[in-house]
Parts: structure tokens; sequence; C-alpha cells
């Protein structure tokens, strides 16, 4: 895995159009270094100068962004936080759980956007990288940028993907394999690793908090996957005890437990293809939202103190439906991460190592943000922290993990579903990756991997 740390996208056209797009607002206001008269003939050398390092950086950011969300739908109709209210047969699929099925429409075609924005990010590196070599980078955060959106892809690919390819355009890549995923972790951690001492060396206090909370996550994850893989059962102990220290690190930068990063999207840029499901062509609805479009299918999360609907999981849902702020049904944005999570990862780490004491002051304090009564003895340590991670984290794409490790079964899951039969079953390579890369059924067929 470590050869494809820097490698898919076979779509030059997008490529193309992102590069216009780079020159067109990444460089305006200095006239034409790159001495291009037709902007359509444009091609990727074009972005050899240096003046297009903070463009590079902006598109990593804005493509990963976009695959995000577009797997994002998927993910969730899989899970119980999301359930198929429209017309297309392969969204009731998935809300039947049947994750791995590799001709599933959507999948397939979310999975092309976020091989772009890995892509894009990879490609990121090497040109900043060069530059900052050469001593030409402009300002050397958009090299700690495209660090932490080449790792932000990885954690993403490896939450929610049994297995990946990491092709390089028209050069075929071999699947990493499903029993080597958590090394794509591995690879997100080292990335972020280098986002970190660039963002140090520049005082950007900002990034580094991302790449730290970001790592946070990241350790966290790898040790969920560690408990789900192989797949097919439920663990026994479902606690982990991972990114403790950078939790409490990044909870300290943040200064506020309600700190979030997300990731924005805008008319007439990238846009959020999950939003657009629940808002806009309304295939999917959120499960605990009151204005669903099918009042039958409302079920609220109640919180289990106070016996109320969780009021965290309204403020979310709120705002996440809140077109006229989003300036239309697509644009809606996604948190990545937050500093309800960062205490979240404390709670558990505290868990895992015999501190329910301690695990319990981290609850409460969330718990607090929003008013709500302290946990003493109404309920376990246990079900508080499944709680509050199901109400703090719903539509951040965690959920699927979190049911297979804590043993929850969707009620509209069928009993034949992978989700159902084979827990830690996530999203597969899906057909047009299968049909276009031939590694994917013969990794040592020849061009594989550039030989």
């Amino acid at each position: 895995m470590k050869n494809q740390t820097i490698l898919s996208i076979p779509r030059k056209a997008t490529y193309a159009a992102l590069v216009l797009a780079l020159l067109m607002f990444g460089l305006a206001g200095c006239g034409d270094p790159l001495e291009v008269e037709n902007p359509n003939s444009l091609v990727e050398q074009d972005l050899s100068n240096p003046i297009a390092a903070n463009g590079i950086a902006n598109g990593a950011l804005a493509t990963t962004a976009q695959g995000i969300a577009y797997v994002l739908a998927p993910y969730l109709a899989a899970t119980d936080e999301v359930t198929w209210i429209g017309s297309r047969d392969d969204w009731r699929n998935l809300d039947f759980g049947n994750v791995s099925d590799a001709n599933n429409e959507f999948t397939d075609n979310a999975m092309k956007f976020l091989h772009e924005g890995r892509w894009m990010s990879d490609k990121g590196i090497l040109q900043l990288e060069e530059f900052d070599k050469n001593n030409e980078l402009p300002n050397r955060s958009d090299l700690a940028r495209v660090y932490l959106y080449a790792a932000l892809a990885r954690v993403y690919i490896a939450d929610w993907f049994d297995d990946w390819t990491f092709s390089d355009k028209t050069v075929p890549f071999p699947p990493v394999g499903e029993d080597n995923m958590d090394q794509v972790y591995r690879d997100a951690i080292d990335l972020l690793d280098k986002a970190i001492a660039v963002a140090q060396q520049e005082g950007n206090t900002a990034l580094e908090t991302q790449a730290v909370a970001l790592r946070a996550r990241a350790q966290h994850a790898l040790a969920v996957w560690g408990l789900l893989n192989p797949k097919g059962s439920t663990p026994a102990n479902p606690w982990v005890n991972a990114g403790k220290a950078d939790a409490e690190k990044a909870l300290s930068m943040m200064g506020d437990d309600n700190y979030r990063w997300q990731l924005f999207y805008a008319p007439g840029a990238e846009w959020n293809d999950f939003a657009w499901q629940v808002n806009g062509r309304l295939e999917l609805g959120i499960v605990a939202d009151p204005t669903i479009q099918k009042p039958e299918l409302h079920v609220p999360i109640m919180d289990p103190v106070d016996n109320i609907p969780d009021p965290r999981v309204l403020a979310i849902i709120e705002e996440f439906r809140d077109t006229a702020r989003w300036s239309g049904t697509n644009y809606s944005p996604l948190t990545v991460v937050s500093g309800r999570e960062m205490r979240l990862i404390i709670a558990e780490a505290e868990l895992a190592s015999g501190n329910p004491a301690g695990a319990l002051a981290q609850i409460n304090a969330i718990r607090a943000l929003d008013g709500l009564t302290p946990v003493t003895d109404q309920i376990t340590v246990e079900d508080a922290l499944k709680h509050e991670r199901r109400a703090n984290l719903i539509l951040t794409g965690r959920r699927l993990a979190d049911m297979y490790r804590f043993g929850i079964k969707d009620p509209l899951w069928q009993s034949t579903s992978d989700a159902f039969t084979t827990p830690g079953s996530f999203l597969p390579i899906t057909i047009s990756e299968i049909q276009s890369n031939p590694c994917v059924n013969n990794p040592t067929a020849p061009g594989c991997g550039g030989q």
C-alpha cells in the first residue's frame, strides 16, 4: 500500500475544466503568466506555475468535499439515520441493508467523485512539494492544506469502503485488499503528521487544529476498523482506547466545545448530492426529521434521561434542512470533526481503560452544552455513550460502523442482507471500476501499478 500513497481519475475532461476554473479564479488579477491564448486548450502542465498553488489547494478541497457528499448518500441510506422515501429502487436496496452490491447505481456513481477528490489532492501534493523544494511556494500553508485534504479523502474511503483502488488516471492499480484497508488510515495519519508539521512552521493554528482533530478521528476509526475486521461478527467488547491525546490537544486548540470543521457548498461551485437527495429530489428522508415527507416513517430519537426528542438531533436536522440559509436544496454543509466528537473520543478512551467516571464527565460536559440533565445512575455509562454518539454525530457518516460494533440492526434490514448477516460490511469497489480496471480481478495483469 505504501507505494500507492500518491496515486484514480479517468475523467480528463473534468480535470481540464478544473484547470480552467483555477486559472480563472485562482490567478485573477495576475495577468496571464502562463501565456495561454485559448483557455479551452489548457492542459495539466499549465498548473506548473507556482502562482497556481492556492488554486490547486482550493481545487483539492472542492473535489474532495463533493466526493464525500456523493458517497455519504448511499452510506447513510444503509443506516437507521436515513430511509428511502422516493421512487428509485437502488435506494430501497440500500435501505434494506444490501450495502455491498457492486451494481448499485448510486454507490457506483458516487465512488467516481471520491476517486476524483483523492486523485486531485494527491496531484496537489506532488505539485506543491515540487514548488516547496524549489523555494517557489508563495504560501506554505497551501502545502499543509493539500496534505490535509488527501488525508481527509483517505479517512472517508477507509470509513465507508471495504476495498479501494488507487489508480493514476489511465494507469490502473490493483485493489488495496479488504484485509489491508487499515493501511489507508495509516497513510492518512502519515499525511496528517506532515500537515501538522507545516502548519506549525507557518503558525497556522486553524489548519493545525483541523489536522490534529482529524488525526484523532483517524486513530479512533482505525481502532474501530480493527474490531470489525475480519467482518462477520459483533465484537464482544465494542469500546476502543484510541485518539485520546490528539482529541485532548484538539479540544484545547478549539477553545469551544461547539467548534465544527464543516465542508461548505455553494451555487456555481460544488454541490452536496446528499442534501439534494433529501431536500431536493426527496429520494431520502432523515428518519428523525419531524417534517419528513412521509410522517409514518418519522422515528424521533428520544433523549434517554429527559425523555424528550433529543434537541441535538433536531438542531442538526434543522440546520441541514434550512434551504433558505444555504441558497437552495443542494448546499447544506457537512461536519468533518467537532469539539463534541473530541469529547466522545476521550469519553470512550476513559471507558475502555476502566474509568467510567472519567467517561461520564465527558458525556455530561457535552450534555451541558444544551442544558440536558446530567447522567448519574439513570442509565449505564455504556448506554449513555452510545446515545451521545448517535445524537451528536448524526449525518456525519459514523453510524454504520457504530451499529455494527454495538450490535444494532436497522428494522428495515432484510434478514438476507449483508448488513444483517455480515456485520462489518461496507461499500464495495463498484461495477464501473471493475469493468474499466483490469487489475481488480487480476492484480498481476500486465500494466497494473505501472509495471
